[in-house]
């Protein structure tokens, strides 16, 4: 997820969780790769890229995606009862920060 964000052309926003809603965005020159995080009813994390699936993580909740500038913020809530949520900063290269 760092390595992705760090590459993306546009910072994405949004929350990915199982409602379902996912947080989609990009990288790279064209062709570019295409990237989609999302969770399933089983609570894992799925990191979609050009079209194939495969799991991330387990026992997640929910993924909050925030971008300011060149910096996204990542909220990881598990699903776990009483577990805390992991916080992420990632600076973005493409955008012209360094």
């Amino acid at each position: 997820m760092t390595r992705d964000l760090n590459s993306a052309n546009v910072l994405p926003t949004g929350t990915a969780d199982a409602t379902p809603s996912s947080v989609s965005f990009s990288y790279g020159s064209p062709p570019a790769v295409s990237v989609v995080y999302s969770v399933n009813a089983n609570h894992d994390l799925v990191r979609t890229v050009n079209g194939q699936a495969g799991t991330a993580a387990r026992g997640i909740s929910s993924v909050n995606f925030s971008a300011v500038g060149c910096y996204a913020t990542v909220v990881i809530q598990p699903s776990a009862s009483g577990a805390a949520a992991v916080t992420l900063n990632v600076s973005n290269r493409p955008a012209g920060c360094f």
